[in-house]
C-alpha cells in the first residue's frame, strides 16, 4: 500500500483537479484609440450588448492558469514562473536578464526579445457558428515573440503541474494564446451563458487591423467577479 504522505498527496491533487482556476498567468496588452473605435462600432455599428465587452484596460493573453488557495501557494506560483523562464532561456541557448517588478510579475523581455510587442491580425470566435457565437478575440499575428510565448506556456504550465498547482488537463492543453473582446461569461452573471451573432461582424471586420500591443509584463491575476482568462 503506498504511504501516507503519497495517499495524501494523491488525495490533494485528485481534489485540486476537481476545482476551477483560482489565478492566470498573462501578458497584459494595450491600444491606442483603435480599440476605443472597435468597441464603439461592435455596439453602435452591429448593436452589440456592451455587457458582452471585456473592459479594456483587463485585455490579455492567457498563458496558463493555476489553482492557488494562499499566500504561500502565490510566491510558488511566481517562482514557477522564475524557474520557466530559466528553462525557457537554457532550452533556447540565448541570453536575457530576470527582472522581477514586484511581487507577481516577471518582465516579458526574459523570452528573449528586445523590444516584446505583439501585432494583431483580425478577429476570430471560438466556436464554428458565427450566430451563437460565446467568445471574440483579436488574433495575434505569428512572429518571434508570439512563438516563444507559446513555447514558455508549454513550459510553465509543465513549471506548475510538477508543483501540484494546476491539474494535467490545464498544464497540457497546447497554447491558444488570443486577446478576448466579447464574452457571454460576462453578461450572464453567473446564470446561463447566452450566444451571442457576430456573423456581420466577422463578415465585415473579420481582418479588422488594431495595430501593435506593448507586451512588457507577465502578470500573476486572480480569478474573481467577472474576471476570465478567456
Amino acid at each position: 500500500p503506498p504511504k501516507g504522505g503519497t495517499r495524501i498527496d494523491i488525495l490533494v491533487a485528485d481534489g485540486r483537479a476537481r476545482q476551477p482556476p483560482t489565478h492566470f498567468i498573462c501578458v497584459p496588452v494595450s491600444f491606442d484609440k483603435r480599440i476605443d473605435e472597435l468597441f464603439s462600432l461592435l455596439h453602435h455599428g452591429y448593436g452589440i450588448d456592451p455587457d458582452l465587452f471585456m473592459p479594456k484596460e483587463r485585455l490579455h493573453l492567457t498563458l496558463q492558469v493555476a489553482q492557488l488557495y494562499s499566500d504561500r501557494e502565490v510566491h510558488d506560483a511566481i517562482e514557477c514562473t522564475r524557474t520557466a523562464i530559466h528553462r525557457f532561456r537554457v532550452a533556447y541557448e540565448e541570453d536575457a536578464a530576470i527582472h522581477i517588478h514586484g511581487r507577481g510579475v516577471v518582465s516579458s523581455k526574459d523570452l528573449l526579445v528586445t523590444e516584446p510587442r505583439i501585432t494583431f491580425a483580425g478577429l476570430e470566435i471560438m466556436n464554428d457558428d458565427p450566430r451563437d457565437a460565446h467568445v471574440l478575440y483579436l488574433k495575434p499575428a505569428r512572429g518571434r515573440f508570439v512563438e516563444h510565448l507559446e513555447r514558455f506556456a508549454v513550459i510553465l504550465g509543465q513549471e506548475l503541474l510538477r508543483a501540484g498547482l494546476t491539474d494535467e488537463r490545464n498544464a497540457s492543453r497546447p497554447p491558444k494564446l488570443h486577446a478576448t473582446l466579447l464574452n457571454s461569461k460576462y453578461a450572464a452573471n453567473g446564470g446561463e451563458r447566452r450566444g451571442f451573432d457576430v456573423t456581420r461582424v466577422m463578415q465585415d471586420l473579420g481582418s479588422y487591423d488594431c495595430g501593435e500591443s506593448a507586451a512588457a509584463d507577465i502578470v500573476l491575476a486572480e480569478i474573481s467577479g467577472g474576471a476570465s482568462t478567456d
